[in-house]
This record gives structure tokens, C-alpha cells and sequence, in this order.
């Protein structure tokens, strides 16, 4: 049967409330010393309504060095205040069993001012106090390491930064080498685990002075202070050593890692964000130098670094003007002596002195999105010279290079394939060319690209094979349809050097996985008939053809 609210006096309805709301109340006579606890206190706290209570049993159940503060309150407000809060430990009714409580009352008081009543309304409130106490870690911690975030370390630069000392320290900025391998190969739950496991090496190798915190994705930041610029060299290096020298585990298998580490000192610095700048700067010079190592930043990393956005806005600029053209160079097939494809060369036609090559500006392209743009309008450039009808009616094929900023977009091969289907240009005329340092960076990413484009038709090239770390990795996880061998292996192939026998034992190997293999940078005719009589399939270079414009290559097809 359904109670009748109506007919509830005040003091049930009293209680009903209370319970709703998960509070107890008091109500304290400080001249008797009489005092009143509510049926829901009496279970907050774990007594029965049985138990005779008072005031002293309830300052027996407050924490003890809770209790001077409690009493403060209290007496404050029986002094002359009229309301009161107190958040303090308690016991419950068992001795042992500690809660987080906050109480909040009132004084009523007589016509002369004197304290008659004491009322107070109680919750438990542990569980909030400990969602407060996470969220506030949360705010301040990596989740995934606990370790403090990038608004930690800010904050300490910040106070390193604006103290008195004349020592400020230094800052490390460290950076996982190849990390999206792992979890591009291996899956970001091991990817998290290496994480993890890092954080816990950082901070047993560096001393306790330091503050390890991670910054995001697989860059920490290492704050220590009172410390010059050699002996934060030393400790890099020894950092870098450690983490080389250790295996790393995740569920499946031990991985070895190396780190990068680019040394900044805080006494150079005006403010958090010139620190971190240097340091980045740092970071990016000891990758470039090789990774694995650690590099102190210099004055002059910051011109180079104004030098490349010089370079990033020429470019950008090429691509708002159209000031960017292509130059084919062919591929020569071997066994036919005919043109089997071109490989497209981007230029930078803007005017502007000095000339920039490719080897200046695609690396800096690769820096920031203006690689991804790039090669979209190489792709676009290369499918309406194939759709033209000279280029049709003589089955032109094109060859086409592509950064690793467009391995990351995994629409890419799709929209490429709608574009062709839009030309009506048959996919095996385009073909793809990567190379294997792009490869090594971005292994899934190329396989998956591979898959997708390989599948429709498009031929994919290895490019530079021979200059990666470790070439047969790319070769035995993505089914290329050939491979370039880097021009280094040319050298005086002609002549029974050693390097004919690593390039027969290339095709050899290549063969054996169904790919063709190509040589770039031929340049003289005795290495062209060395490279056939041991089974290379295509040649590129200026004895087989120097790259001319795309456009005259188009008009010769008329």
C-alpha cells in the first residue's frame, strides 16, 4: 500500500527527507548539554537508536587532528557568528573506520544574544572528496604514466623561470625514436605499455631532483634544476644508453627503443615558451643527426629553423599561384629497350632567389601539412596529363612519389582511386613510389596503402632500396610490385665490383617475392648492359633519359 505523504507529521516527514538526501542532522543545547541525533545520522555513523549520545561522544568520533580546527569552528560561532561549516574526519561507530564528513549549522539565540540551540545538517561525503582529489590529479597527471602533464611542467618552468636563483637548471625534451612503428606493428596497447615503462626508467635513471612528465604522445620532459648545460649532457647520454641497453616488454615479445633528447638551458630562456622552442629545436637536430643521441640547442638551430618557415611560405605561396611544375625523367623497361613509364620530378618555379631544389623544400614540406597538399596536387597534375587523349591513345603511364604525411591519411588511396575512376583513366598508368626511409617510418601505413592501391592496379615502388635500416623489413611485410635500388650500389658495377654481386642477389631476392627490380641513377652505358645480363628488369637515369618538362613530353605524344 502506497504511504500517505499528506498525512505525514512534520518530524516523518523530516526523516524522509534526510534519507532522500543521504544526511543526518544534530541539534546541540550548549547550557545542558543536551543533545539530539537524528535516526539517519545515528546510521551514517553506524549506531542504533538504542545508544545514548551526546556531544562528547561526538567529538570522541572526530579525527583527532581534525578536532583542534572543529573546536575552533564552533566556538567561533557560539561566540557571536551565526553560521557554521566544518569538513573534518570522523570515525564511525566501529573506532576504526575513518569518513570524510562536512556539517553546516546554525545558532539560534536568545533575546540578550545567547547561544540557545545548535543546529546542524551532516553528510558523508569521502566518495566526493575523492573524485575532487582524481579530478584535480587528473588535471595535473598523465593519465596513462601518472606522471605530471604538460601544464605541470609548464607551471615549473614557469616558477624556475621567474625566481631568484641565478641557476634556473635546464630542460630535457625526449622523444621516442620510430615510435609509430610499434604502434602501427604491435598495437597501442603496446604501445601504451612501452609508455608506460619508459616513465618508469626516466625516473629511475635521473635523480631525485628531476621532474619526469610526459609533454604527449611519445615526447617527456625532463626539468632539473640547479643543473648546467654538460652535466644535463652527460645525464642525456646516460638516459639515451639506458634505454638502448634495456629490453622493453609487452605482452608479446621484448622490444629495444632508443630516444632522441634535446638539452635546453632555462638561464637562456625569457619564458616557458622559448624553453620548450629551443628544446624542440634541440630534439629535432639530434633526429636529424641520427636519433639515438642527445643535442644541446644552439643560436644557429634557430635560423635554420627560420629558414625552413622561409621555405614552408615560398611553398605555400607555389601552391596558392601554381608556381610549382613537373619534370618526367623515363623509365627505360630492359628487355624491350622502350619507355615502360616516367617518374614525375617536382620543381619550385616562383622567381624567388635563392632556387630551391627538392632536396630543400620536400623535407621541409614534410615538417607540416604542406607535404599532404603537395602531393594531392602532384596526383591531380599526373591523372589530368593521363586523361588527356595523346596520353591515351599511347598508354602513358606516369610514376609519382609520395611523403609519409600522406601514409597518415588513410582516405588517401581511396580518394586517388575516385579521381582515376572520375578521369576514366586506368589505375595501372599511375604508380606510386616510396621511399624506404618512408617505408621503415610508416610500415603499416604503407602496407595498408599498398593493399589498397596494389589491388586496383597500381603499381608501387620501393624507392632508394639499400638506404633504409634495415631493408628486408619493408620487402617481407608489402607486396610492392618493384623495387629501386639506390644509386650507391652502382658505383663501378660494371666492372665485377662486389657490388654487382649484392645487386644480383637483390633481383634474386626480389624475384623470389614476384617483385621486378629497377636501378636509378644510371649513367653510363657499360652499367646499363651489367645491370641486364644480371636480370634487372627497368633503368632510370640520364643515360636512358634527362628529365624534360611534362608538357613537352605530352606534346611528343601528339
Amino acid at each position: 500500500m502506497a504511504t500517505n505523504v499528506v498525512g505525514l507529521d512534520d518530524s516523518q516527514r523530516l526523516q524522509r527527507i534526510q534519507a532522500l538526501a543521504h544526511i543526518g542532522c544534530w541539534e546541540w543545547h550548549p547550557a545542558s548539554g543536551h543533545m539530539h541525533w537524528s535516526q539517519q545520522l545515528r546510521q551514517i555513523l553506524g549506531f542504533s537508536s538504542a545508544e545514548t549520545l551526546d556531544y562528547a561522544t561526538f567529538r570522541s568520533l572526530v579525527y583527532a587532528e581534525d578536532l583542534p580546527a572543529f573546536d575552533r569552528t564552533i566556538a567561533s560561532a557560539l561566540d557571536g557568528g551565526e553560521r557554521f561549516q566544518s569538513i573534518h574526519r570522523m570515525y564511525l561507530s566501529d573506532r576504526s573506520t575513518v569518513r570524510i564528513f562536512q556539517f553546516t549549522g546554525e545558532i539560534v539565540r536568545d533575546d540578550e544574544g545567547a547561544p540557545v540551540v545548535v543546529f546542524a545538517t551532516g553528510a558523508d561525503i569521502t566518495d566526493q572528496q575523492a573524485a575532487k582529489k582524481e579530478l584535480a590529479h587528473l588535471a595535473t597527471h598523465d593519465p596513462l604514466t601518472g606522471l605530471p602533464n604538460r601544464r605541470s611542467i609548464i607551471a615549473l618552468l614557469e616558477e624556475r623561470l621567474t625566481g631568484n636563483g641565478d641557476d634556473p637548471g635546464v630542460l630535457l625534451m625526449i622523444d621516442i625514436d620510430r615510435f609509430k612503428d610499434i604502434n602501427d606493428l604491435r598495437g597501442h596497447a603496446a604501445g601504451d605499455q612501452v609508455m608506460r615503462s619508459l616513465a618508469s626508467t626516466l625516473t629511475e635513471c635521473l635523480p631525485d631532483s628531476a621532474t619526469v612528465g610526459r609533454l604527449g604522445g611519445d615526447e617527456f620532459a625532463v626539468v632539473l634544476p640547479h643543473e648546467n648545460i654538460e652535466g644535463a649532457r652527460s645525464l642525456a647520454e646516460e638516459l639515451c644508453d639506458a634505454v638502448n641497453g634495456r629490453p622493453f616488454l609487452t605482452s608479446n615479445e621484448a622490444l629495444r627503443l632508443t630516444v632522441s633528447v634535446g638539452i635546453a638551458s632555462l638561464a637562456e630562456a625569457i619564458d616557458d615558451v622559448t624553453v620548450l622552442a629551443n628544446a624542440d629545436l634541440a630534439l629535432y637536430a639530434a633526429k636529424a643527426a641520427g636519433r639515438n643521441r642527445a643535442c644541446v640547442f644552439a643560436p644557429e638551430q634557430h635560423a635554420r629553423a627560420s629558414e625552413r618557415l622561409s621555405v614552408q611560405q615560398r611553398l605555400a605561396a607555389a601552391l596558392d599561384n601554381d608556381t610549382l611544375s613537373l619534370l618526367a625523367q623515363p623509365i627505360i623497361d630492359l628487355t624491350s629497350d622502350q619507355i615502360s613509364a616516367y617518374e614525375l620530378l617536382l620543381r619550385l618555379d616562383d622567381g624567388h632567389t635563392p632556387e630551391l631544389g627538392p632536396s630543400l623544400f620536400l623535407p621541409t614540406a614534410e615538417r607540416s601539412s604542406l607535404a599532404t597538399r603537395v602531393d594531392r596536387w602532384v596526383v591531380d597534375r599526373a591523372i589530368a596529363a593521363l586523361a588527356s587523349p595523346a596520353a591515351r591513345r599511347r598508354g602513358l603511364c606516369l610514376q609519382v612519389n609520395v611523403t609519409g604525411r600522406s601514409l597518415q591519411d588513410e582516405d588517401f588511396g581511396t580518394q586517388i582511386l575516385q579521381a582515376l575512376n572520375r578521369a576514366g583513366v586506368s589505375s595501372h598508368r599511375l604508380g606510386f613510389e616510396i621511399t624506404e626511409t618512408t617505408t621503415m617510418g610508416n610500415v603499416e601505413a604503407v602496407r595498408r596503402l599498398v593493399e589498397r592501391l596494389g589491388s586496383a592496379g597500381c603499381p608501387i615502388v620501393l624507392d632508394d632500396f639499400g638506404t633504409g635500416f634495415g631493408s628486408l623489413v619493408p620487402l617481407r611485410n608489402v607486396p610492392f610490385a618493384a623495387v629501386k635500388i639506390a644509386g650507391v650500389f652502382l658505383a663501378q658495377a660494371e666492372h665485377g665490383h662486389p657490388n654487382l654481386t649484392v645487386i644480383d642477389g637483390i633481383v634474386r631476392l626480389a624475384r623470389g617475392l614476384g617483385m621486378q627490380v629497377i636501378a636509378e641513377e644510371v649513367d653510363r652505358a657499360p652499367l646499363l648492359e651489367a645491370l641486364r645480363e644480371v636480370g634487372v628488369r627497368g633503368a632510370q637515369g640520364w643515360v636512358c633519359g634527362a628529365p624534360r618538362p611534362l608538357e613537352q613530353v605530352l606534346a611528343g605524344l601528339a
